[in-house]
């Protein structure tokens, strides 16, 4: 027998409901990148929308909050359209020493979208915990040779991260285990964020 051919669907958002597809991409890790995605060029030349050349790493992330900002439809499909190869020496795989400053960075302008747009930010303020949690957990204290004091110093000023607090007061959608991460973070409690760190939960 003949295996049968995986069911392609196909879901259009809209208007109000563009925020829904944004997290939903986003869920399934599928936000990010740009090789999984057709753009309209005459939306990218109108509003001359190019990548940032100062970023070295995220700089698709931000093309794309900048891209969605001008469109009010998109359409998700989880048909295979395009075969990417991830290897081991592409940049994502490099150690980045400023992985949490980054990913906040990139949040800030999600955010500003979703509040232009009127979007719920539940789901983003989730990626702000969760941005935080992956920060403390990626510190690698032997390739930066830092000591405990070191280590504790840098785990306080992403716990303090001001962008962070305010997510931190809004609701987000959570498993349990973001909402055990967001009481954490929430109270400060910063011994138990060095305890994971030596964990490395990922």
């Amino acid at each position: 027998m003949k295996d049968n051919p995986p069911i392609i669907c196909k879901k259009i958002y809209e208007e109000n409901d563009l925020g829904k597809g944004i997290d939903i991409l986003h869920k399934g890790k599928a936000f990010n990148i740009l090789w999984n995605k057709i753009y309209k060029t005459e939306i990218i030349k109108k509003n001359n929308i190019r990548l940032d050349v100062q970023i070295w790493r995220g700089e698709d992330y931000k093309f794309n909050i900048d891209y969605f900002k001008y469109i009010n439809k998109i359409m998700i499909t989880n048909e295979s359209l395009y075969n990417y190869c991830i290897g081991n020496s592409g940049l994502t795989s490099k150690y980045d020493y400023k992985e949490f400053e980054r990913r906040i960075s990139n949040l800030n302008h999600h955010r500003d979208l979703y509040l232009e747009k009127g979007f719920d930010l539940s789901y983003v303020n989730t990626l702000y915990i969760i941005s935080a949690v992956a920060g403390v957990t990626k510190i690698d204290s032997k390739k930066e040779n830092l000591s405990r004091q070191q280590l504790k110093k840098r785990i306080i000023e992403i716990v303090n991260n001001e962008d962070l607090d305010k997510s931190l007061k809004m609701k987000n959608d959570g498993n349990i285990i973001v909402k055990i991460f967001s009481r954490i973070l929430k109270h400060k409690l910063i011994n138990c964020m060095i305890f994971i760190n030596k964990l490395k939960i990922k």
